[in-house]
């Protein structure tokens, strides 16, 4: 069963609101939130923007598993790039 995001729908963007603060939005315009600057200000707004689509490749990577079926070499490498693509996302 794959768990629905309840949360705002779309693309979550982080970006620099001015020097203090960063602003986290859907691609459609709707404030998530702020996040201050501090030492690790930028570092969570990025983990904290990727998090929707951090749900979707888990409830994909749970889907494969509960279907109890080997996942060709293709879906495996596909699986590799959008998690390490996402990784990069959220770390860089």
């Amino acid at each position: 069963m794959i768990m629905e995001f309840k949360g705002t729908k779309g693309e979550w963007n982080n970006k620099a609101f001015n020097d203090s603060v960063f602003d986290i939005r859907s691609d459609g315009g709707e404030n998530i939130g702020y996040i201050y600057n501090t030492k690790n200000g930028n570092a969570n707004a990025k983990l904290i923007a990727c998090a929707p689509e951090m749900l979707e490749m888990l409830n994909k990577v749970k889907d494969l598993f509960t279907k109890r079926q080997m996942p060709s070499e293709h879906e495996i490498n596909m699986f590799s790039v959008n998690i390490s693509e996402l990784i990069e996302k959220a770390t860089s």
